[in-house]
Order: C-alpha cells, then structure tokens, then sequence
C-alpha cells in the first residue's frame, strides 16, 4: 500500500525521480527555463516607487500606457454578458485571422481564430495559469521577446492592446476576481518583484509594483515561483503567494506584506519549482521543490505536496512512490488531476466539501486513474477543468488538443497544433486553457514564432 499521510520535517522520503519519461523531461524544464528560451530584449524599466516607499494603489502611481480607448468601452458582450471597461493601453497591430483550413487535423465545427500575427513572440502562459479576465471580457498574453510585455484582447483577437509600461513582465496569469493581470517584473537595478496592472481601473492602464523585496533568484530558480491568487477573505483583496527560492512570500493586491512562510516537507531546502493555490479554499494549495541545486535545467522531485497554510508544518505528499507532476485544481477545489510517468491522467479526492482534507483510514488520497483509454491511442502532457468541471481539455505533447471526459472513456481531438517538436519548450507545447465555455486558447510555433490562437465552435458532449 502507497503511503502518502502527513510527513514531518525529519521524514525521509525517498521516491524515484524519471528523468528520462519525455512527459516529465520536457515540461519541467519549461518552468525555470522559460525566461531564457527566447532572445532576451533589453528593458526599458518601469517607473517605479522607491525601495522604501508606498506601493502604488489602484487610484495612482506606477507606470502608465497611455493609448487610444476600445472602441466597446462600455463593454463587450463576446461571451454572452457585459463586461466592465478595460483601461487605455497602447494599441498594436494584429489581425485576428480564421486559419482553421491551414491546420491538417481539426473537429468538424470548429474554428481555429489566430490572434496574434506580428513579427514577435506571443504566447499564453503556463495551462493551469488563468488568461481570462470575465470581468472586463479580454484575453490577456504575453507580448514580446521574454521578459514580455503584458497585453490583451477580445476573444476574438480585436482591440489588441499593451497594457504594461514596459518590456519586463514574465509569467501572465489573471486574478481570480479578474480585476488584475499581474507578473514577475524586473527592477531597474535588474530585481525582481511582483508586479500588477488593474484592468477595470478607468482611463489608461497603470502598472503598479506590489512587492518591495528586490528579489534575486536562488539558483537554479530562473523566475519567480508565482501562485495563482484568492480573494482575502478577511481583507477582500487578491493574495498573492511567491518565492525567489525556498521562502514562500504573500502580498495583497493593494501592497500589504502578510508574513512569510515556511513549508514543513522534508525537502523545504530546496527551492520552489512551480506552486498552484486552490481556486475555493484559498488557503490550501500544493506545490513541488525543485531537485537539490547545482542543477542548471531546473528539474523537479517527483513529488507534490498538499498543505493547508494555516498549519504550514502540516504537510501531505500526494503519492510518494510514483513519480507525478503538472496538477490542475478542479473548479470547486475538492479534486487534483496530475500525470504520472505511464502518460495517464489521474485525480485525488484531496479535500471534502467544507475544505478538510479527505484522507482515508490509512491517512492517504484516494487516487483514480482517469485516462486517456487505450483504445483512444492518445496520451497527456497536460489537462486543466471546463469552468464548469464537466470536462478536461489535454494535450498531448505537441501534437493534439483534445477534450476528455471525467472518467476518461471519451476524448475527442480539436486540433492538432503543429507547433515544432525542436522549438522553445514552452512553444512546443500548446498549453490549451478555457477562457469561458465556449473559447479555449493555446499557444503554437507553426509559422516559426510562438502566436496566440482560439478554439472556438466546438461542443463539450461526446458521441
């Protein structure tokens, strides 16, 4: 029987590490070495406060992109309801283009929208990282050589705008509440820290620097280790939770410093590799470490851990004797899908409805194994939720994006990417996400630079 119940600080773990599984080699590199897979572009730093100063709030300071309004600034209605107005960033030019006739496999159907068609890279960031804001009804990517710009659109790639004040954003994720788009930045003396850009906020877009750490990576780390955010619910504003290293720091949305912690797992010496919150329990979230550094590729331990930070000591290894990686919350935040090394699909029930952890009467998960099925001759890199968890959307390396049910015994493919198997890692793999029900958004090196797309006119019922 696989034991995977509390561990203490002195537990010894010991699990075995597949380096040479492709669906673990590939992606786990993508997450360190994202930063440095792209020509680097010099940065024109952002207008900053200084290191002992305020942080900017919503109302003022940060670096502004002054540009021309959307032409819907009242609100769009792409998705089916008005939107709140977007603030004035600086318009670029892309040319939405329906290019489903230019892929060789796509669905009966569906259409296949590109977004973005300029001389540069753009591309979404990591699958489980939000990229919709349903507040304001835009797609938000990054633009730009990496570190990037922060820029958005409609769902249907028009009104394409900057939104940030400068070339040095890395990692794009969206709030919960979809008020902020916010990222690692870069200092002008070349730190990092966190950085956001209120999307709601009236007139022109305002980057605005939340953290004051100044922060220097702790190798191999190569970027900020980022959660996704919660809502607060004492104070009401975004958390944001992010290490440099092996200390986790959190930061609320207007600047406010909330202690720093340290995870109580048996190898909390090493540095973070990647951290996901829980979309409905904003205190539980899992993560994994990173192997024991000199290690330039920054490979990941196979393990993920699960801990409520109310009892940070307290932590729970989610299956210690295979290896497991890319976990994916479920909406309501009770399961964690992940891969293992057989190139399958899995979910434990992690927590019970009232946000407990649910462990059975041997202090483990229960674990299912999901899919692809066999006969479907498909395999996972990468699944996240529908909005609505009915269903998983995958990808298989890049060559397929394809729904799944939630038992694994259907799938259907959308479209086959093509993005180039030798590209930039974090190219080559599609990382397809929901926006909303009806768009699904991925990244793709076809035309030889990373561009953003849209799946859109597909069903989520099978035959």
């Amino acid at each position: 029987m696989i034991k995977r119940g509390i561990l203490g600080v002195s537990t010894i773990v010991v699990a075995i590490f597949l380096l040479s599984y492709p669906a673990f080699r590939g992606p786990r590199v993508n997450n360190y070495a994202s930063a440095r897979q792209l020509p680097s572009l010099a940065f024109a730093a952002a207008s900053a406060p200084a290191m002992n100063a305020t942080p900017a709030s919503i109302s003022g300071g940060g670096s502004e992109a002054p540009g021309k309004p959307r032409t819907d600034a009242a609100g769009s209605e792409s998705n089916g309801h008005a939107a709140a107005p977007l603030c004035t960033g600086i318009p670029i030019t892309e040319v939405p283009k329906n290019v489903t006739g230019e892929f060789s496999q796509v669905a009966a159907g569906v259409t296949i929208t590109q977004v973005t068609n300029d001389s540069g890279h753009n591309w979404n960031s990591h699958s489980d990282l939000p990229a919709f804001s349903s507040l304001t009804n835009a797609l938000v990517f990054n633009h730009g050589n990496n570190p990037a710009q922060v820029a958005v659109a409609d769902l249907d790639g028009t009104h394409a705008q900057v939104i940030s004040g400068s070339h040095q954003a890395t990692a794009i994720r969206v709030s919960s509440d979809g008020k902020f788009a916010f990222y690692q930045g870069q200092n002008p003396n070349q730190g990092a820290d966190i950085y956001a850009v209120p999307l709601s906020q009236p007139g022109n877009c305002k980057e605005i620097r939340l953290s004051q750490l100044n922060m220097r990576f702790v190798p191999p780390v190569g970027a900020l280790i980022i959660t996704t955010s919660s809502v607060d619910p004492t104070s009401g504003k975004n958390e944001i939770l992010f290490s440099e290293g092996n200390i986790l720091h959190r930061v609320l949305d207007d600047g406010t410093v909330l202690p720093d912690l340290t995870l109580g797992d048996p190898e909390n010496g090493n540095a973070f590799h990647r951290i996901g919150r829980n979309p409905n329990f904003p205190d539980v979230l899992w993560y994994k470490r990173d192997r024991p550094a000199p290690d330039p590729g920054g490979v990941a331990e196979p393990e993920i851990w699960v801990v409520n930070l109310k009892s940070p000591g307290k932590v729970y290894n989610l299956m210690a004797n295979t290896p497991v990686d890319h976990p994916a919350w479920s909406p309501d935040g009770t399961r964690l899908g992940f891969i293992t090394n057989r190139g399958k699909w899995h979910v434990a029930d992690v927590l019970k409805p009232d946000g407990s952890f649910s462990l059975n009467s041997e202090g483990n998960f229960k674990i299912t194994e999901v899919g692809p099925s066999y006969a479907s001759g498909l395999s996972v890199n990468f699944c996240t939720y529908a909005p609505d968890g009915s269903v998983f959307v995958c990808s298989q390396r890049n060559n397929a994006i394809y729904l799944m049910s939630l038992d694994g015994t259907k799938s259907k493919l959308l479209v086959n990417p093509e993005s180039s198997p030798t590209g930039a890692v974090y190219n080559a793999i599609p990382k397809p996400r929901f926006l909303d029900m009806e768009h699904i958004v991925f990244s793709s090196d076809r035309t030889g630079l990373a561009q953003v797309y849209v799946i859109s006119g597909f069903t989520t019922t099978f035959p």
